[in-house]
């Protein structure tokens, strides 16, 4: 390999890896509003906002603290299970069918963040993402998507 002995033509653009490696819209090389106005959607599919919403209404069921045999607790559990088997259930719908626009790759970052389950806000892995790469990208995608990750899980703590 040789080393590059004339001048850069004046109007060329330098590189830099580690702000094109800073974001998914970064390493498309594009703005976010940029996206936006090219008229890609920058939210879920239908079934990623049931999805949402299906969160958010496991999370308002909160604990119950009557005992086992309470029909308040029997009651509660049961739409605990309901919603938590309608995510998986929707879920396994959405990995189902193919990616066929960026509204589908935000449904599976919704997914995944529902996945990780955090402790004290940290999105928290299966163990092999002792670089935080699978994190960093979940929240990237929910970012350029305006999402919360908070509206994709429920924190128990």
């Amino acid at each position: 390999m040789t080393k590059a002995t004339s001048p850069l033509h004046p109007k060329s653009v330098s590189l830099n890896r580690r702000r094109l490696l800073g974001g998914v819209a970064a390493v498309a090389g594009v703005s976010v509003p940029a996206v936006a106005s090219a008229g890609v959607s920058l939210s879920p599919t239908p079934a990623g906002r049931r999805v949402l919403e299906l969160i958010a209404e496991y999370a308002a069921l909160g604990f119950c603290d009557a005992s086992d045999d309470d029909p308040r607790f029997i009651a509660w559990q049961r739409r605990w299970l309901g919603a938590h088997r309608a995510i998986d259930k929707l879920g396994q719908q959405i990995i189902a069918r193919p990616i066929a626009s960026f509204a589908d790759v935000i449904d599976r970052a919704i997914l995944a963040a529902w996945a990780c389950q955090p402790i004290d806000g940290e999105l928290i892995g299966d163990g092999d993402d002792p670089g935080g790469f699978k994190s960093a990208m979940i929240l990237d995608v929910l970012a350029v998507a305006g999402i919360r990750p908070s509206r994709c899980n429920v924190d128990m703590a």
